[in-house]
């Protein structure tokens, strides 16, 4: 459901009608969220360094994690876990998604590029990203953003709520060592998502969001429902 929902997304630029915002969310970003009225974005696009460049590959841990988590809940014989921490993670997809159509928005790194125009065909871009693969001598990010057809996706990162969510079923599990790595991918995605100019702070905070309204959701449901009941619900 997840995928189905994500592909759909390539039909954004042409169908949604909502205004995109992107230079006016750079200035509630300087407003709010900048020291001396310059933001983190702005300082990371000047001032990077080699071991924060390659800390970035914690970025492709947003997908990999959840999945390689899942299935070894199900390998473990968890199964109601497992279901739980699938539809937490649906259900965080699903607020994101709200926001993504309702509240288009342009990253850092357009902001930077295109300043206040907005170009509805613009292509994907690895950002700040190109400098991991510049280090690896592998175009890992540029070949994963060449064809992102939606760019204008900014606001939440849901990059940021992703490890969230698998860190707070990680912690269900009880397994330190699992939590304790689900943990320092998340604040590492948080930071390297501001770093390589993908996100405002704002985004984070609002992917952050997302996650939690989405296990809060989930936690309800499992408190007031049998797993038949939700199961039926959704399925």
């Amino acid at each position: 459901m997840f995928l189905i929902l994500y592909d759909s997304l390539r039909i954004l630029p042409y169908y949604n009608t909502f205004p995109i915002h992107n230079e006016d969310l750079f200035l509630f970003e300087q407003k709010y969220f900048s020291f001396n009225n310059i933001t983190l974005s702005e300082y990371f696009q000047v001032h990077h360094n080699s071991f924060f460049d390659l800390l970035s590959g914690v970025y492709l841990t947003w997908f990999p994690f959840p999945a390689a988590f899942a299935l070894y809940l199900l390998f473990k014989k968890q199964q109601l876990l497992t279901f739980r921490f699938l539809l937490g993670f649906l259900l965080t997809n699903l607020i994101g998604f709200v926001f993504y159509i309702t509240y288009p928005a342009a990253p850092p790194w357009y902001y930077f590029e295109y300043g206040a125009e907005v170009i509805r065909s613009t292509r994907g871009n690895a950002g700040g990203l190109v400098r991991f693969d510049n280090l690896v001598g592998v175009p890992v990010f540029r070949s994963l953003y060449a064809n992102n057809e939606y760019i204008f996706g900014a606001i939440p990162s849901l990059h940021s709520a992703y490890p969230l969510v698998l860190s707070y079923y990680s912690f269900k599990y009880k397994n330190k060592y699992l939590s304790a790595l689900f943990v320092a991918s998340t604040i590492g995605i948080w930071f390297i998502a501001v770093y390589s100019l993908h996100h405002y702070v704002i985004d984070v905070l609002l992917g952050v969001g997302c996650a939690i309204g989405g296990i809060t959701i989930n936690e309800w449901l499992f408190k007031k429902s049998s797993i038949e009941d939700i199961m039926k619900r959704f399925f």
